[in-house]
């Protein structure tokens, strides 16, 4: 772990519906640094991503792993974090509520917090709510909530979406916290509760636990909430220590069956329910003792998180998860062309869904063989939208096949953009893939004529497939797919994952791509040869000082990036700048409402249903 402390702000969050009552909590800034500081310590930029971290029962927002995890987040992964306490919990307000802190108090605790996050209550931000992170019963919170979403969803209510649920030793019968009360407590249902040892305002003091708490608790049954619930872009990750002895083992297996493909299921070995050792001085490579000489296993927990929100794991998840559209695959194996794939079936709403078949992407198509001609027709493709500018074409090639149409629509007419190209014009994509937001921002304003014929014709043209590419199918490609998905109404969390599905459809071009880049670097250098002064500032200017930073490598690999953060930050300036989806189409594109509501309705179906007939399995 890299030294020094994340920045810290405590906060106040007013509960809903009851404002005077307040929960405590605490937001991890990642790099409050400036940039350039951040880039000399090694952390990763600063992004709109936050993590909700929700303690269990007796615990607060400080215990086991949630400091060392908002602090890792922040440095690692450039992630915003906030931890609180549920009220009657650490620093938190009472509730008055004579039944105690039953579980659908916790979830109203929940929505308090999302909806101050929503509301920009963080020095305006507008984060993207990335991940929920639960403690045993926090867990529980965790999901309950998510699926009243779901279930406000499927009415057509404006609900949240969170990608990303990590749960840390949580029940899935609760009944077996009733019968470990009983064990426990043979009085409390005479007595009304029972007293435990809990964190309040500092000191660990007395705190009651009514019988209602529990009875609430052990009516969970996961089995049942997470039936029709779940879907395969939820991910869920769950760590138990197998020296647990609060929570039967039986309750971690049972989360891998009720969730299928979209549950991971990591164990601790020697950990405890609070992720602590149990045996005195025993030493582990990884993790230090903590002051009662037990090792303390919550930096491997913080470790297994941190992986699991990491670039390369959340793009293999969703990848693996959206492969397929019910029995055809959304990438397309047509032959001369890369990173070829549908932009169909996104869910948008519970009775809309992007039209399957007829939105197509990919990389340039001048390398098209005979055959993968065959297949663009089988697919019914009947234009082509080549955004690439004349130079580009001149040195490339263009499309040419009888029965599909070819239409030019550069988005930079005299402007080259390919990847190589872009060394030259805009170095500082070398020193991070979070710079590729400013030229994102350029290329919204200038490819305007372009994006708009692409607009026209879908309007003018119903039940038309269509594919638009550029050079790698990643920059300009990925913005008008940005564009298209957008306006539909897809969320801006799957919109950003699916541009990056282009690092993997890219894996093949990158040997040509390096090769290119490579000469292009070379002239840079090459052309400062006689001055060092020169030369030394411009290779500083790209590494910021970083000793490791490695131009061929690192450079390049920021150069080709498509990352899932970079989109979401395009879409805030959408949203910022532009004024909207809508805002866009209309003052910049010159496009009615009525034009817009003729595009939307031809770009959506009101089913999951497609036309087997333009989607073959076998391509």
């Amino acid at each position: 772990m890299t030294e020094g402390k994340a920045n810290e702000v405590s906060l106040w969050i007013p509960v809903i519906g009851s404002p005077e009552k307040r929960l405590a909590a605490i937001i991890t800034i990642p790099n409050r640094e400036s940039v350039d500081d951040a880039f000399l310590k090694g952390f990763s930029p600063r992004t709109r991503r936050l993590a909700i971290l929700m303690h269990g029962l007796g615990g607060h927002k400080n215990y086991t792993y949630h400091r060392i995890l908002a602090e890792k987040l922040a440095r690692d992964l450039g992630i915003f974090s906030l931890r609180f306490d549920f009220r009657g919990c650490g620093d938190s307000d009472d509730s008055d509520d004579a039944n105690g802190r039953v579980l659908e108090r916790d979830v109203h605790d929940i929505e308090s917090v999302v909806r101050f996050i929503e509301q920009g209550g963080y020095d305006g931000i507008n984060f993207t709510l990335d991940a929920l992170v639960g403690h045993s019963r926090g867990a529980l919170a965790m999901f309950k909530w998510t699926i009243q979403h779901w279930e406000k969803f499927q009415k057509g209510e404006k609900a949240y979406n969170v990608p990303n649920l990590i749960n840390c030793g949580g029940r899935f019968f609760g009944k077996g916290l009733w019968e470990r009360c009983l064990h426990n407590h043979p009085d409390f249902q005479t007595t009304g509760g029972f007293y435990i040892d809990a964190m309040r305002y500092g000191v660990y003091q007395k705190v009651f636990i009514t019988k209602e708490e529990i009875k609430s608790l052990s009516a969970q049954d996961m089995s049942i909430q997470f039936k029709a619930h779940f879907e395969s872009l939820v991910n869920v990750l769950s760590i138990y220590g197998l020296e647990d002895s609060i929570i039967p083992m039986q309750d971690a297996a049972e989360y891998g069956n009720a969730l299928g493909s979209c549950h991971t299921l990591k164990f601790i070995t020697g950990a405890d329910h609070n992720y602590y050792g149990t045996v005195k001085g025993h030493i582990h490579p990884e993790c230090p003792l903590n002051s009662r000489g037990y090792v303390n296993y919550n930096y491997k927990v913080t470790q297994l998180i941190v992986n699991y929100l990491s670039h390369t794991e959340s793009l293999h998840r969703f990848y693996k998860s959206t492969q397929t559209l019910k029995i055809t695959p959304r990438w397309k194996k047509v032959e001369g062309i890369h990173n070829f794939r549908s932009l169909g079936g996104w869910r948008i709403d519970s009775n809309h869904y992007v039209r399957e078949g007829l939105i197509f992407r990919s990389a340039n198509t001048s390398g098209v063989t005979p055959k993968g001609i065959e297949q663009l027709r089988r697919l019914g493709i009947k234009a082509v939208f080549d955004f690439r500018s004349s130079e580009e074409i001149k040195n490339d090639g263009r499309f040419d096949a009888d029965q599909i149409d070819w239409i030019h629509v550069p988005a930079f007419k005299d402007v080259n953009l390919s990847p190589d190209a872009l060394v030259l014009r805009y170095k500082s994509l070398l020193t991070s893939w979070a710079t590729y937001k400013d030229i994102y921002s350029d290329t919204i304003y200038q490819g305007k004529a372009s994006f708009k014929k692409v607009f026209e014709f879908i309007r003018d043209n119903e039940n038309t497939p269509i594919l638009f590419h550029c050079t790698v199918g990643k920059d300009r490609t990925g913005l008008m797919a940005m564009l298209i998905l957008l306006l539909v109404g897809v969320d801006e969390t799957i919109i950003a994952r699916e541009y990056e599905l282009t690092t993997l459809g890219l894996e093949p071009l990158k040997p040509h791509i390096k090769e290119k880049y490579r000469h292009q670097l070379k002239r840079i250098i090459d052309n400062l040869d006689n001055d060092k002064q020169g030369r030394e500032i411009l290779i500083n200017q790209i590494t910021k000082g970083r000793a490791n930073f490695e131009l061929e490598s690192d450079g390049f690999e920021n150069l080709v990036s498509s990352r899932y953060e970079a989109m979401l930050d395009t879409i805030e300036i959408v949203n910022k700048e532009f004024g909207g989806i809508q805002n866009y189409m209309e003052e910049h594109l010159g496009f009615t409402p009525d034009d817009i509501e003729v595009i939307k309705r031809n770009l959506t179906s009101t089913s999951d249903s497609f036309d087997i007939a333009n989607e073959i399995s076998n391509l």
